[in-house]
């Protein structure tokens, strides 16, 4: 699974409609993905290498309130806004209620996918800016 950082940090309420973006251009590319939270992206990583491809850290926080509601609020966005030319929302749940274990700050958001890139998604110009090389 390749691993991707790509951190933005701020409040929800300041950094989401970038944060919607960037998760809408990834469901352009990829077509199916996943947002989740973690305090370990290395070890989460290997937890989802079976299933998923590719794992983009978008988020970063020190606050554990804060990254559950951003997973809720991307995920409830995705779901709103489904079906869409961008993606399907793989989450079962609405997010923001998962355990972070052990964990201390920082707290991680992040979204896996899987495939190549689709080419249908030439007119985005924010998704031409996050393509994986």
């Amino acid at each position: 699974m390749q691993l991707q950082w790509d951190i933005r940090t701020g409040w929800p309420n300041a950094i989401e409609p970038e944060l919607r973006e960037v998760v809408e251009c990834y469901g352009h590319d990829y077509g199916f993905l996943k947002v989740g939270i973690t305090g370990d992206p290395e070890t989460r990583q290997y937890a989802y290498a079976r299933e998923w491809d590719r794992m983009v850290v978008l988020y970063e926080t020190a606050s554990r309130v804060h990254v559950r509601d951003m997973e809720s609020r991307l995920i409830n966005h995705l779901w709103d806004v489904a079906p869409f030319p961008v993606a399907a929302c793989n989450n079962e749940r609405d997010g923001g209620a998962g355990p972070l274990p052990q964990y201390r700050p920082p707290y991680y958001l992040y979204v896996v996918f899987n495939g190549p890139p689709s080419t249908t998604n030439a007119q985005c110009k924010h998704c031409r800016k996050r393509k994986f090389a």
